[in-house]
């Protein structure tokens, strides 16, 4: 009967030093591939910071989804929060909090950033919408201390 284990015709010392070699064989090809793995993971993550850092412009997104909520803040009174869901070019969503007076299926104007490699569209904020005063109105600019608080005295 053959008894399976180490090779009688090579020394324990020989025996020793192949498992050894095995062992440090196995050491380099487990710290090269997380090297390798961490080595695309930062080119994947710097291509990702190049194609965010694209010309800046403004499109229309439509709203898609909104949430309201109310609970008591710290100092006990309630107040309300709104969250809206705009679609930008249909193809990216984002979620913006202190969403406002913004309505399901209304188009509002949206900052973006255009991917510099990929094209994608990055969402940076709301564009300020400035209203339109109706005929003969002047404009909140127009009118002298327009935006001050009424108890405050101007100068």
């Amino acid at each position: 009967m053959v008894q399976a284990g180490p090779n009688p015709r090579v020394s324990k010392r020989e025996q020793r030093e192949a498992r050894q070699r095995a062992a440090r064989r196995r050491k380099l090809r487990a710290w090269l591939l997380r090297g390798g793995l961490m080595a695309a993971l930062g080119v994947a993550l710097g291509l990702w910071q190049l194609d965010r850092r694209g010309p800046e412009e403004v499109v229309e997104a439509e709203v898609v989804g909104s949430r309201v909520w109310s609970h008591r803040g710290t100092d006990g009174r309630m107040h309300t929060h709104q969250r809206v869901t705009v679609e930008i070019e249909g193809l990216v969503r984002a979620t913006i909090d202190r969403g406002g007076d913004l309505e399901l299926g209304q188009f509002v104007p949206v900052r973006i950033r255009r991917g510099g490699v990929t094209g994608r569209a990055y969402f940076v904020g709301l564009e300020a919408v400035q209203e339109q005063p109706e005929d003969g109105e002047p404009a909140q600019d127009e009118i002298p201390g327009a935006g001050l608080d009424p108890l405050e005295e101007p100068g």
